[in-house]
């Protein structure tokens, strides 16, 4: 079954086109000579350093050359400039020879390839010492510099010093006609990479052009970080995991291929060849692009320990306890904190040997299918694909949707997946919500999973499922068939009985004694006096602040300055406009290919105001209580949703709007590109 399309795509030119170009570009990059200025103690050192403690500022006031300095730990301190090409070198580090007054002064030496390259005894104060590194002192193009000082322990202070570290510069030598012989490493990785990534795309179909384009890019990427971000790429070897990551994708895609396909044929959508091939490359590439981020060693994502400390703690068959989250404004409330995602953690858990990697796998997976609802709706509804592939872009583009993987918010990204999912089965089968139809099944299993997933993401369901059918019956008269309404509704309290069975139950009273104590403190004077208004994250690099206010003029003009640096970081602000305009030529007659005032039109419609009516009720909830959930995120499918549907028909106004659609489209991706990396580099750093 899988020879004649192997064939097929190892007759692919496009395939070694890409390859050849990939080669020569990896060469042609590594004759680019930069120099490399690394202070020491920033947000990007870390995976340079072997053995050095934490990042320390000197003393205010102090007079000092430097802005950061770390500690080397005692005599067995490293940096490795990794994979940067066989070639000689001139290097300045800088260090502070500064001690106690009852500690010997150090005695430094540095070494590479075997050979001391350096024997100082610094004295107090700033001090910069330069020497020569020869290319036959680098193993395999990697410059290991090995500082050896006598060790000391401070009084009062656990560690074992060594010598104080400010920074080290590399600049290549006088020689620029020598050819710098790229690392094996990189070359056969990024290689591997492209080779890999054009049999995926010629398997999926593709002619060679896109082939050659499509991988080649990848090629592209690395010679580029290679001649201006070096580091980036080579340190600790990142790119090394591209091939782990593709081959995770590609087992998504081909789920995504075969399963996708036929659950959007039960649903009573057949995509076309050319919808299937791109809507799964677009998993593809998005998957491995977003695995291969979480894999750099650079980053920090935020809560991927505390999860892995929760998934331990499954594991020992304690699935009922509590936590104090941020959603009650951090004064110390306790709520309920649902094992479900860790259930689904656990076989990859078992698969992949790795706790953390097996979160990192669901967490990149969940925040990527959920393309698949999203073209399943447009497509159901509108019976447009490129509506639907552009809302399917949009949907993996948007910042929001980059920013979620350094929070690391498993959960949240979890139970919006699933509560998305039952919202495309409630739209887009909405006549078959009946208890003897497997739709109405199918949305009460998706329906349990999503209100089991997250205490926010539990608050944002059940206002938006039972705000679903409301606003069904208010249309009633548009829509005809009341049966969708009742349907809805019996799915979602069908859900809510058997969550309340097997999970909430035993924490009811807990949380009605919460409830009832944030209602004593807020009207007794006490701690609930002080809000917390700015929105539920404080991620200062985004320009998201949480404020503590005392007024209610404070309250009202801050909160208003939250919600608009919201939609800044979030959605860069006109999508969130372009949603309304989206929907309302949804609403219309015309604006849409084929447009008119059908059944499925008018839910999908109706729909949307049921679910944008759980993201304001909820953000004006937190704005007024302090109890904030993340409304943000649960905007995003309707956001992608009605913005694809204005792209959509801007598509179709003539030439100027095909190219403003392609521009907003690659704005979009390349600004995910640009805001992952920075996310890497620079996120709570």
């Amino acid at each position: 079954m899988i020879v004649a399309p192997l064939r097929r795509a190892l007759l692919n030119t496009g395939v070694y086109a890409a390859i050849l170009f990939s080669f020569f570009l990896v060469v042609a990059a590594y004759q680019v000579r930069p120099n490399y200025t690394i202070p020491i103690g920033t947000a990007t050192d870390g995976p340079l350093l072997r053995n050095f403690y934490d990042a320390e500022r000197p003393p205010a006031g102090s007079n000092t050359p430097y802005a950061t300095y770390r500690w080397s730990r005692g005599s067995a301190s490293a940096i490795v400039f990794g994979d940067i090409g066989r070639q000689d070198l001139d290097v300045v580090v800088s260090v502070n020879g500064s001690r106690p007054p009852d500690q010997p002064p150090p005695v430094l030496t540095v070494k590479a390839g075997g050979a001391t390259l350096l024997s100082v005894q610094p004295p107090p104060g700033p001090q910069d010492y330069a020497f020569s590194v020869s290319r036959d002192q680098l193993t395999d193009g990697t410059l290991t510099l090995n500082l050896g000082v006598n060790s000391f322990k401070p009084q009062g202070d656990e560690r074992e010093l060594g010598i104080i570290v400010t920074g080290v510069t590399l600049s290549p030598s006088a020689n620029p006609d020598k050819f710098i012989e790229p690392p094996s490493g990189p070359l056969v990785a990024v290689t591997g990479a492209v080779a890999l990534l054009a049999l995926l795309l010629a398997l999926l179909g593709w002619g060679a052009g896109v082939v050659f384009a499509g991988s080649g890019a990848v090629g592209l990427m690395a010679g580029s970080l290679l001649a201006f971000d070096r580091f980036f790429l080579t340190s600790r070897q990142w790119y090394a995991t591209w091939l782990q990551s593709l081959v995770a994708a590609a087992v998504v895609a081909l789920l995504c291929w075969t399963v996708g396909g036929w659950l959007l044929a039960r649903g009573g959508v057949r995509w076309t060849n050319l919808q299937r091939r791109s809507l799964v490359t677009l998993v593809l590439i998005v998957f491995a692009v977003r695995l291969a981020g979480q894999l750099h060693p650079s980053i920090f994502v935020y809560d991927l320990g505390y999860h892995a400390n929760i998934l331990l703690r499954i594991e020992t068959g304690d699935w009922l306890f509590t936590t104090q989250p941020a959603e009650f404004g951090g004064f110390g409330y306790s709520t309920f904190y649902l094992p479900t995602p860790y259930f689904f953690i656990e076989p990859l858990r078992w698969l992949v040997g790795d706790p953390r990697m097996a979160i990192r796998l669901l967490t990149v997976a969940v925040g990527t299918l959920g393309v698949l609802p999203l073209f399943y709706l447009v497509t159901r509804v509108t019976r447009d694909g490129r509506a639907a592939l552009i809302t399917s872009l949009l949907y993996v583009t948007m910042p929001m949707s980059v920013i979620i993987f350094s929070w690391g918010i498993t959960p949240n990204i979890f139970g919006e997946f699933f509560a998305l999912c039952a919202f495309a089965v409630a739209v887009g089968m909405a006549s078959s919500l009946r208890p003897t139809k497997p739709a109405f099944w199918v949305l009460v299993v998706l329906l349990t999973v999503a209100i089991l997933s997250h205490p926010g993401v539990l608050a944002l369901s059940t206002v938006a499922f039972l705000a679903l059918p409301f606003v069904w019956w208010l249309g009633r008269r548009k829509i005809g068939d009341m049966s969708a309404a009742a349907g809805a509704f019996g799915a979602y309290a069908a859900a809510a009985l058997v969550a309340i069975a097997i999970y909430y139950r035993h924490f009811i009273p807990g949380m009605l004694e919460t409830l009832t104590k944030i209602g004593q403190d807020r009207t007794s004077g006490g701690s609930g006096r002080v809000m917390i208004v700015g929105g539920s994250v404080e991620d200062t690099a985004l320009g998201l602040f949480q404020r503590e206010v005392h007024s209610r003029s404070e309250w009202f003009f801050w909160g208003l300055r939250g919600f608009w640096a919201e939609a800044q970081a979030y959605y860069r602000v006109w999508p969130v406009v372009g949603t309304v305009f989206g929907f309302g030529l949804l609403s219309a007659r015309t604006g849409l290919p084929g447009s008119s005032r059908s059944t499925n039109r008018r839910r999908l419609l109706l729909g949307a105001v049921a679910w944008g009516t759980s993201v304001v009720v909820l953000a004006l909830v937190g704005w007024l209580t302090n109890l904030y959930v993340r409304y943000a995120l649960f905007a995003l499918p309707i956001i992608a949703l009605g913005t694809g549907l204005l792209l959509g028909a801007a598509w179709t106004r003539g030439r100027y709007g095909k190219w403003l659609v392609l521009l907003l489209i690659v704005f979009f991706a390349v600004e995910a590109l640009a805001f992952w990396q920075n996310r890497i580099n620079y996120a709570f750093k």
